[in-house]
């Protein structure tokens, strides 16, 4: 799905889903989790797994090797707000 065919009024989130962030510094995966339980999973690109429940609704997304890949963002961000 592209960006200009996105339209979140088709997508709508259940109020009483609220998102998970979670990181484990041993492993240095990042997860996106909204709290239902998801069973197969599928990788989407190199570091990105995404799983599903039964009804192949995605649940989880989790990002390996998470610092090298986000720290250099955030630090450009960080310093864009201290400018």
């Amino acid at each position: 799905m592209t960006a200009s065919k996105w339209n979140p009024s088709k997508y709508p989130v259940p109020a009483e889903r609220e998102l998970i962030v979670s990181y484990d510094p041993d492993t240095d995966i990042l997860t996106l989790w909204n709290g239902t339980p998801a069973s197969n999973g599928s990788s989407i690109a190199q570091n990105l797994m995404v799983f599903f429940d039964e009804d192949d609704d995605a649940q989880i997304v989790t990002l390996e090797q998470a610092s090298a890949l986000l720290l250099p963002m955030l630090e450009k961000a960080a310093s864009r707000v201290s400018q």
